[in-house]
């Protein structure tokens, strides 16, 4: 009666170094979209000293009666700017912890052959794991979508030689992270530490 009772469970279950794969799918899923929000922001959400912030300017002192709807843009497009960062921002931190697991899941946890999970824990794992990062922009899901795919679309119809130079600098892609909120670097910092902790504790395991 044991044998017939076993042999189903066995049939449900991975071997429990499967766990690897909850890592590879966040670290390839994580990056993918850490990068697509980044050159979102980067391109679509700019410093608010632009040339377009002062041609909204000139547009105001030329008519001179839209103060509040001047105000209203502005305070709007300072907002959409935050709130693009911080989502980068945290897909960051996400990327940083992920990456870390894979790291230890390879090298670092030894995995016995007959250790066993059960195949829903399994699904549950990757679910989580495709769900968690794509939760942290999810709000902004959309409009980045429909960024990539309007650069997807104009590679194809212009080719790689007609594409415009994508223009970076390093200081442009990082300054408006010293702009976030005092609350979210204290949470940035909570996060590292537990980071150091758990990490402190997988070696010692």
């Amino acid at each position: 009666m044991g044998l017939c009772w076993g042999l189903p469970k066995e049939k449900f279950t991975v071997p429990q170094r499967f766990f690897c794969h909850f890592y590879v799918v966040a670290v390839v899923w994580t990056t993918l979209l850490l990068f697509t929000l980044w050159a979102y922001a980067y391109k679509m959400a700019p410093s608010v000293s632009e040339p377009s912030l002062y041609s909204t300017i000139a547009s105001h002192l030329t008519g001179g009666s839209h103060m509040f709807s001047f105000h209203k843009s502005h305070l709007t497009l300072l907002q959409h700017r935050h709130r693009v960062w911080s989502s980068v921002f945290v897909l960051l931190l996400m990327e940083i912890q992920v990456v870390r697991r894979l790291i230890e899941t390879i090298y670092t946890f030894q995995y016995s052959p007959s250790a066993r999970m059960h195949i829903f824990g399994y699904l549950t794992g990757l679910f989580f794991y495709t769900a968690a990062p794509l939760s942290l922009c999810c709000t902004l899901a959309p409009e980045v979508f429909g960024f990539a795919a309007a650069l997807v679309a104009e590679f194809i119809v212009k080719g790689k030689r007609q594409m415009p130079a994508f223009e970076f600098e390093l200081w442009e892609s990082v300054n408006p992270f010293l702009k976030l909120r005092w609350f979210q670097w204290i949470g940035a910092a909570i996060f590292l530490w537990g980071w150091m902790h758990q990490r402190c504790c997988h070696a010692i395991l």
